[in-house]
């Protein structure tokens, strides 16, 4: 084994990768790596169940993060103990399809059916005047919600 396979293999075993939820706007944040011109893309990354990691760079040079939205699936990675957005992910947060299921010797019958977790979309123009009492023109156009699976409306989402 050469000795850039072991440099390779320790590198690559020392970063801690995760899938998360991007939890906020992207914003333009100035890295401290010197350079004037080092201007990055930010956001808050949700990762697992509620913790929040605040303010995650997305890697340089990478295409495919343009098209995150709130509450995308994103794949973030920490390499000496600074978490960078790396790429989208393919596993999503937001609902979970619980199939009741009975079983009779041989014979399995399914019983009933659930879903749990939320959607989040944004408010629908009737939603923009009846969510806060304020009336209507008082929250912004594409402002996002949390939504049950019925429909009804948990929270707003944004910082």
């Amino acid at each position: 084994m050469s000795l850039k396979k072991i440099i390779d293999w320790e590198i690559s075993s020392s970063q801690q990768t995760s899938d998360g939820v991007v939890d906020g706007p992207f914003v333009k944040k100035y890295d401290l790596s010197g350079d004037p011109d080092a201007w990055v893309y930010a956001c808050n990354v949700k990762i697992g169940s509620g913790t929040k990691v605040y303010g995650v760079p997305v890697s340089t040079n990478n295409r495919e993060v343009f098209y995150a939205q709130l509450k995308k699936p994103v794949k973030i990675s920490q390499n000496s103990g600074k978490w960078t957005i790396t790429g989208l992910s393919k596993v999503d947060f937001g609902f979970t399809h619980i199939v009741y299921v009975t079983f009779h010797e041989d014979i399995a019958e399914i019983i009933g059916e659930d879903w749990s977790g939320y959607v989040t979309r944004p408010l629908t123009y009737g939603e923009l005047g009846s969510v806060v009492f304020l009336g209507y023109g008082y929250l912004p156009y594409g402002v996002m919600g949390r939504f049950t699976k019925a429909g009804i409306f948990i929270e707003l989402i944004g910082d």
